[in-house]
This record gives C-alpha cells, sequence and structure tokens, in this order.
C-alpha cells in the first residue's frame, strides 16, 4: 500500500518546538508573552505583524527544524508500516514565510529522514 506521512507535527513536534522559539524571539523583542495561548499558530499567538512573523521565521525556522524532536514512537511505527511492504512517502505542507516551498520541503524531509536513520 502507498501512504503518505505528514511530517510536521506527525513525525517531529514542529508545533510545540515552534512555540518555545517563539517564546524566545518575543522575549528578544521585549515582548510581554502569548497574547492568545489557546493558539498554535506563532502569528495570532504572540500578536506579531506579517513582518515581525517573517522574521521570526527567518531567524529561528532552520534551526527550528534541525533540533524539534521526533514524536513519541515516530521512528518505530514507520519502521513497522515499512517492514509490513507499505511504500511510504514522507510529505510536509511546504512553504512557511520567507522560505521557497521546495527549499522548506527538501530541508524537512532531509533531516527527518536523518533523524530515522
Amino acid at each position: 500500500m502507498n501512504l503518505g506521512i505528514d511530517l510536521d507535527g506527525v513525525v517531529y513536534n514542529s508545533e510545540e518546538w515552534f512555540k518555545a522559539f517563539g517564546e524566545v524571539y518575543d522575549m528578544a523583542k521585549g515582548g510581554n508573552g502569548p497574547i492568545d495561548k489557546t493558539t498554535s499558530d506563532i502569528q495570532d499567538r504572540f500578536g506579531l505583524a506579517d513582518d515581525e512573523a517573517r522574521a521570526l521565521r527567518l531567524k529561528y525556522l532552520p534551526v527550528q527544524i534541525m533540533t524539534s524532536p521526533l514524536m513519541p514512537y515516530a521512528k518505530e511505527a514507520l519502521k513497522r508500516l515499512e517492514k509490513d511492504h507499505n511504500k511510504l512517502k514522507l510529505v510536509n505542507k511546504g512553504c512557511e514565510v520567507g522560505y521557497s516551498e521546495d527549499r522548506y520541503a527538501k530541508q524537512v524531509r532531509k533531516i527527518v529522514q536523518r533523524l530515522l536513520g
């Protein structure tokens, strides 16, 4: 069977990790912390203008991708799916502000494939 496996927030913990980088960015610019703690959208969470959200992503997205931990049991689940003769395709949503879709998608897949090794 062919299976598409989403990466962001499924295989690796991008949402929680980016919230942490949002906190760092907010502190560095002298902010007062999250405005809306109920959302995982960084722009809404910290009340950022478009240019501020873009600056945050440009500054922290590469390190966020490279340091985000895998979700619990992600590696084991993917190995099991492969063992059962499924053909897996790792996919992700692609474009973030300031990053071309190809650059972001390739970077994420490369890092996750290394982690899954």
